[in-house]
């Protein structure tokens, strides 16, 4: 009898053990901090806003930022299964998706558009002045969208700042002129950020696109004071937009 309470105390001791084990990997597999998805974020596309990133020039650059892009991704991947739902679940799956499919053209082996990103790199590298700018502009406007008193129109102000966005990028590109900002070089950005981020958005927001009206009046609801703690990225205020409704 005593040697079967033995085996006994010994099976539940490890039994605890192996538990806590699967406790904390399951914990670190399905990590929803937001300052680490923020971060991956950046990774993804925040080389055409951010200071402190920037557009691969040359081959080695290139294949640091696929490294990066991939690394990304699968963490947005895990980070909408466990830690997203509804609209923002199907919102980061779509997005996803869309950046990994674009990424291949310049990160798989076979890439046809390798030599053509670095190129276009250049540009927009050295429109980083004015693109800091415009992506400023939407994160704080983003940033304040949630304490609009009208939630019916939280989503579309979302969907305006994120399409003037885009529009503000193009102006900073074509401002540069054709000796640094070629067409080819204007357009396969442009190209590149709609197949990456705008395509996913069109799930919510295609009906404002062109609606330039509607998006002053609702521009005119938000704020545009500086918050004292923003995200380097968009998505999380996406996200808490539909948390908030």
């Amino acid at each position: 009898m005593k040697l079967y309470n033995i085996l006994l105390l010994l099976f539940c001791m490890i039994v605890s053990v192996v538990g806590q084990r699967v406790k904390k990997q399951s914990k670190d597999d399905q990590n929803c901090n937001e300052n680490d998805f923020d971060r991956h974020s950046s990774n993804v596309f925040g080389q055409f806003g951010l200071e402190e990133l920037r557009l691969p020039e040359s081959k080695n650059e290139l294949k640091t930022y696929c490294r990066k892009a991939k690394e990304s991704t699968d963490f947005a991947k895990k980070f909408g299964d466990n830690c997203l739902k509804g609209t923002s679940q199907t919102l980061m799956s779509l997005a996803s998706y869309n950046f990994d499919k674009v990424n291949k053209d310049y990160c798989a082996k076979n890439g046809k558009k390798k030599d053509q990103w670095i190129e276009w790199a250049k540009c927009g590298n050295k429109a980083k002045p004015a693109t800091i700018k415009c992506w400023d502009k939407m994160i704080i406007t983003m940033a304040n969208t949630k304490k609009v008193k009208n939630n019916k129109i939280r989503i579309p102000i979302i969907c305006c700042s994120y399409y003037a966005w885009i529009n503000c990028n193009r102006k900073a590109f074509e401002a540069m002129g054709s000796n640094v900002c070629s067409d080819d070089a204007i357009n396969g950005i442009d190209v590149h950020t709609k197949k990456a981020s705008v395509d996913s958005m069109n799930l919510i927001c295609s009906r404002y696109q062109d609606d330039l009206t509607k998006c002053q009046s609702y521009e005119k609801e938000v704020s545009n004071t500086r918050p004292k703690r923003i995200h380097k990225t968009p998505l999380l205020y996406v996200f808490e937009v539909f948390d908030s409704l």
